[in-house]
């Protein structure tokens, strides 16, 4: 009851036959950290005397808290004192990020009730004797020193180069206060900037200087600093700091001496979590430190935090070990535990021996039957050994007309057959394919000729009379519509490629700059192709369908994995690869079982789901895919299977893959591909812990060579 004295409830709980408990419940408003040894002291008195029939001697304090707070209202106010101290806080806080964007298992929400948890905190005195000669050379405290690996290790679990941390401080800098049992304690919000900082030295230096002025300019109430903040209040998380770290001293941590009995703390939650995470840290009585992390359950898992913690504890370690390492690339996970990283990342290669190339298991793939059909274009059925003829008569034409290994080859030509052959053949010859889609802009037509150097063009009449006419700078032409020269003889495919010899060359949008020629090797293409192969197994009398444009990567990789599987592909022509109605026609009129597009055309292709009843497999790739699309697609269509696959150029179109399960709460990129490593890293290129959020890097035989002219990494 707030409107009564005193602010304190106090039951004696009988466990017989000769236990009790003693419960004080003390209200903040009455009590802090630093008045528990003051009352232990006085109750411990008080239990002395009354066991032996006396009165406790108790000397009055020399001022009253009430007395207290009024003189520091008043001095406050008249000096001037409050006014510059809150100037400074506003300009030290002037820019500060209000929110640390630590990941959770769950999402903030404005529920008020916030149920703690608690974790044990535990660093053994080896390592806290490092600290310790980290905080000698920077000349601060032990307590300083953990506050930057604190802040760096919000940082780099957050990605913010900034942080702001609460710290409560005692506030008792007169004599008089320490016998109060009062509410003295005040906040101080430090910011601090760990992804800046050089190394762990200059972070610590800093973190001391932050206390320092901290205590310099600690009497301004820290409720009155956020009203002067103005910050936007919201319930989902406390203002100008989520995370707190208190530094418990041993006096407080002492516990109750009572003559003649026994006394143990119990440990007992209190209920909300103040903070997101709070830090209640200790040097413990063996030398080290010790405490406990108490959390928002409702936010963080346990095993979350476990593996935070750990975090901490690593990153502490490289700082005392090595204090002018760059903290940015300083470990958070221990050396031990980074091949079972690599493990869960990674997949072994689809085809260990790596001695393939396209030409060669396209031949293998028209030896066994060359009869069958390998291409439909406007109904026009054409079989393998046909599609095989073609393509090796253009590689005979490039090869007699000079055309050298992994020279660039570009091929300006619709989604077609003739379109197919020109890759086939392309890559036969030793050449590299570049794909012109004619549709594209001519500028960006223009610019890729040039940036890749291409040293002929294999087109139509039309499309070459067109380009040139749009005075672009054409290589000399093979035209497929032009009667070819006299034989010379048909190049073996044994005689093509090597795996490691670039096969194609596909350019990035340019969205993040300059587009550039992301050069891909056989062995990559291969990989990628056996990999689809065997993880989307084609069953007997599947169809494929070819839509995507030629200038992407999946126009590549959806035109050559069934045909090397020997499921034929329908070509969808231009205007059927990008309206969902003519695409949907195309499909039930050719008995098309699996198409690849972007999940931008799946939307609008869903409301033709009775033409789709033949559809068994579905691939998404090229954006992200909502949950609310993929719960729409299992509902209209049952019977198919929806895959979302997730790349880039740089990694042959596709670097993880999952099956898309239905009524999941999201819909994950997957795991590694064959041949595929996949690591999260953090801007200093270090694994991060489970959950926390970094830069995805790839590696692997799936991985591009590198830029056009820029060697891979």
């Amino acid at each position: 009851d707030l409107s009564a004295e005193p602010l304190l409830r106090a039951h004696l709980l009988e466990l017989p036959p000769t236990g009790h408990v003693l419960l004080v419940v003390l209200h903040h408003a009455a009590a802090d950290g630093a008045s528990l040894p003051v009352f232990q002291r006085d109750l411990a008195v008080a239990y002395g005397a009354r066991r032996t029939g006396r009165a406790p001697d108790w000397a009055p304090p020399a001022i009253s808290y009430a007395d207290h707070a009024v003189w520091l209202r008043r001095w406050l106010t008249e000096s001037g004192t409050l006014t510059r101290q809150l100037a400074h806080w506003r300009a030290r806080l002037a820019g500060a990020p209000a929110f640390l964007t630590l990941p959770t298992d769950r999402p903030r929400t404005a529920e008020r009730h916030r149920p703690a948890a608690r974790l044990a905190v535990d660093l053994p005195p080896a390592r806290a004797r490092g600290l310790e000669a980290l905080a000698r050379a920077e000349g601060t405290t032990l307590f300083a020193t953990v506050l930057a690996g604190v802040a760096a290790w919000l940082g780099r679990l957050a990605g913010q180069d900034e942080v702001v941390i609460g710290v409560p401080v005692a506030n008792r800098n007169r004599p008089e206060l320490d016998p109060l049992v009062a509410f003295c304690v005040n906040t101080l919000a430090l910011r601090l900037a760990p992804g800046t900082a050089a190394s762990a030295a200059a972070l610590t230096a800093a973190a001391r200087d932050a206390v320092l002025d901290g205590l310099a300019h600690q009497d301004v109430p820290f409720e009155l600093l956020v009203e002067e903040l103005a910050v936007t209040r919201t319930l989902e998380h406390t203002p100008v700091f989520q995370v707190m770290l208190a530094w418990r001293s041993a006096e407080m941590l002492a516990g109750l001496d009572l003559p003649g009995l026994a006394a143990t703390p119990l440990d007992v939650t209190t209920g909300d979590a103040k903070f997101e995470l709070t830090l209640l840290l200790n040097p413990s009585a063996e030398g080290g430190i010790s405490g406990e992390l108490e959390y928002d359950a409702g936010l963080f898992d346990a095993a979350t935090l476990t593996v935070w913690l750990q975090a901490l504890v690593t990153l502490l370690d490289a700082m005392a070990t090595a204090p002018d390492r760059p903290l940015r690339t300083a470990p958070l996970l221990p050396a031990d535990a980074w091949p079972a990283l690599l493990a869960r990342g990674s997949a072994p290669p689809a085809l260990p021996d790596g001695g393939e190339t396209v030409p060669s298991l396209f031949a293998a793939r028209v030896a066994r039957d060359p009869a069958a059909t390998a291409l439909v274009e406007d109904g026009i059925r054409l079989d393998y050994a046909t599609l095989d003829a073609r393509a090796a008569d253009i590689a005979r034409r490039l090869r007699a007309a000079g055309l050298r290994p992994e020279q660039r080859v570009g091929i300006a030509l619709p989604r077609s057959a003739a379109l197919a052959a020109a890759l086939l053949g392309t890559l036969r010859a030793g050449g590299v394919y570049l794909p012109l889609d004619p549709d594209y802009p001519l500028h960006r037509l223009a610019f890729m000729l040039a940036d890749s150097g291409a040293a002929w063009l294999v087109t139509d009449r039309a499309t070459r009379d067109r380009l040139g006419a749009a005075g672009l700078a054409l290589p000399p032409a093979l035209l497929l519509d032009a009667d070819p020269p006299p034989s010379a003889g048909t190049p073996d495919p044994r005689d093509g490629p090597l795996p490691d010899q670039l096969a194609f060359l596909i350019y990035t949008s340019g969205s993040t700059g300059t587009p550039k020629g992301v050069a891909n090797t056989h062995a990559g293409l291969v990989n990628r192709l056996v990999w689809q192969a065997r993880a989307l197994p084609y069953a007997a009398g599947e169809i494929a369908c070819a839509g995507t444009s030629p200038n992407f990567v999946d126009g590549v990789t959806e035109l050559l994995a069934p045909l090397l599987a020997g499921v034929p592909v329908v070509i969808a022509d231009r205007d059927q690869g990008r309206d969902a109605a003519a695409l949907a026609a195309l499909v039930a009129a050719a008995g098309i079982t699996r198409l690849t597009l972007v999940p931008s055309l799946l939307e609008p292709l869903i409301d033709h789901a009775e033409a789709l009843a033949g559809l068994r497999i579905c691939v998404c790739s090229g954006e992200a895919l909502p949950r609310p699309l993929a719960d729409r697609f299992a509902a209209a269509l049952p019977q198919a299977r929806l895959w979302n696959f997730y790349g880039a150029s740089e990694a042959n179109g596709d670097s993880a893959a999952a099956p898309v399960i239905a009524g999941a709460d999201s819909v994950p990129i997957g795991r590694p591909v064959a041949g595929t490593t996949l690591l999260v890293l953090d801007a200093g290129l270090m694994p991060v812990p489970p959950g926390v959020a970094g830069e995805l890097w790839i590696a692997g035989t799936g991985l591009a060579r590198g830029y056009l002219g820029q060697p891979g990494q």
